[in-house]
């Protein structure tokens, strides 16, 4: 027999299968280091995320390919990328500041009166997302034929993540 302990939905003694509901743990495994490496990483990270993009949208055709080159203009807008070097000199993580970016950016696009700039917040999540599954170490999609860049990136992520 198992004796869970918490916060009860009711009083009482229940007896029979338990459940566990993920809530979401996205960001709790999160070690957070000194503003340089943390902003070292982001900027690793945003390497892969452009190389990335850049590989899929010379696949892409139309408007397929101007979305991705949106999130890729997104990724070197200053003040995108101020917001986020702001938010991790002052002691945030960079998957956190990219979060917090994200937020702030989309929910900006979301309030503008033409259609298509709103829609358009659903490339600033996806672009954010991107980067930050980069930061957790989370699995993407792999693309072939890794440029020499991307192999570069990579070997510096791993080496800074590694010793963090």
């Amino acid at each position: 027999m198992h004796t869970y302990t918490g916060v009860p939905a009711s009083t009482g003694i229940v007896v029979g299968p338990v459940e566990q509901i993920d809530h979401g743990t996205t960001g709790l495994h999160r070690i957070v280091c000194d503003p340089f490496r943390e902003r070292a990483l982001y900027d690793v990270a945003v390497v892969l995320a452009k190389d990335e993009l850049r590989r899929l949208s010379q696949r892409a055709k139309g408007p397929d390919a101007d979305i991705l080159l949106f999130q890729i203009a997104l990724l070197e807008d200053e003040s995108f990328t101020n917001e986020i070097g702001d938010y991790i000199a002052a002691g945030a993580g960079g998957a956190a500041a990219v979060e917090r970016a994200e937020q702030i950016f989309a929910g900006r696009l979301k309030n503008v009166d033409d259609e298509y700039i709103r829609e358009r917040s659903v490339d600033v999540c996806d672009v954010c997302r991107r980067v930050v599954d980069i930061l957790d170490g989370r699995p993407r999609r792999r693309l072939h034929s890794p440029s020499s860049m991307n192999t570069a990136a990579q070997w510096c992520f791993r080496r800074f993540s590694a010793t963090a």
